[in-house]
């Protein structure tokens, strides 16, 4: 449906809104003045993740920004919404050829079009002045199963990484990114007790990053940690998720 809007969008810039979300009545207003204010390529708005409609907390301070794409691939590699998501941005109608969605991957695909279409782009404006309803719906499937579709999310990752090589100060945070997601997938597989068959060569991915794991800045202490107990004690690992799982449940089953 992205790719199609973007083959028939006829205007100067376009922007995206999913359809379970919705946005303020300035937004477009908004984004359009500060493109054309800077001559931007691309416009990004804050944005509020709420389970249900309401006012957005405005920040204490408004902040507006321009930077390039090697100050902006910084948080688009790392995962934050306020970078990677497609629809608080406002986009200069150019950059619609690029920006195409890879119709096999079903997850972080904004990031993966985000990487293709915005390199080497000299002017991405960052207001953080929240403008779009992003809707979580507790009890989703995305937030609490596991299905086929969540595992594009790791060859997403792999093609962010190929797509880098030749950029060296970014790929630490794109191999980053897919250890995170191999690090949540095998998760999911011990919560949900499926996709058993892909532990393996899940688990021998991430051994393959162990050392630049645990040497590296970029890594918390919970996924140094997780890595240490998947390369030492993988039994151990699933005792503790199993138990975390069991401990989200009752806490569900109490608050009902």
């Amino acid at each position: 449906a992205r790719n199609v809007g973007m083959q028939e969008a006829k205007g100067q810039y376009f922007a995206f809104v999913d359809g379970d979300d919705y946005i303020e009545l300035d937004m477009m207003e908004r984004q359009y003045e500060l493109a054309q204010k800077y001559q931007a390529d691309v416009v990004c708005c804050g944005y509020g993740q709420q389970q249900e409609p309401g006012p957005l907390t405005p920040p204490k301070r408004r902040e507006v920004s321009v930077c390039a794409w090697e100050e902006f691939a910084l948080g688009l590699l790392q995962g934050d919404l306020y970078y990677t998501s497609f629809c608080n941005k406002l986009y200069r109608q150019e950059l619609a050829v690029k920006l195409r969605n890879d119709g096999d991957i079903c997850f972080t695909e904004d990031r993966l079009a985000n990487c293709y279409g915005l390199r080497g782009v000299k002017r991405i404006v960052m207001d953080n002045v929240p403008r779009y309803h992003y809707i979580t719906r507790s009890g989703s499937l995305a937030q609490h199963s596991l299905s086929e579709r969540q595992f594009t999310a790791l060859e997403a990752s792999r093609q962010v990484i190929d797509m880098m090589r030749d950029e060296p100060a970014l790929l630490p945070y794109c191999i980053r990114q897919k250890d995170i997601i191999l690090m949540t997938l095998i998760t999911r597989i011990i919560k949900a007790d499926c996709f058993g068959d892909r532990y393996p060569a899940l688990r021998a991915e991430i051994l393959e990053d162990y050392r630049a794991i645990i040497r590296s800045g970029l890594y918390n202490r919970k996924e140094k940690l997780t890595a240490f107990l998947l390369r030492y004690m993988p039994w151990a690992y699933k005792i503790v998720v199993k138990a975390a799982a069991q401990c989200c449940e009752k806490a569900k089953a109490r608050e009902t």
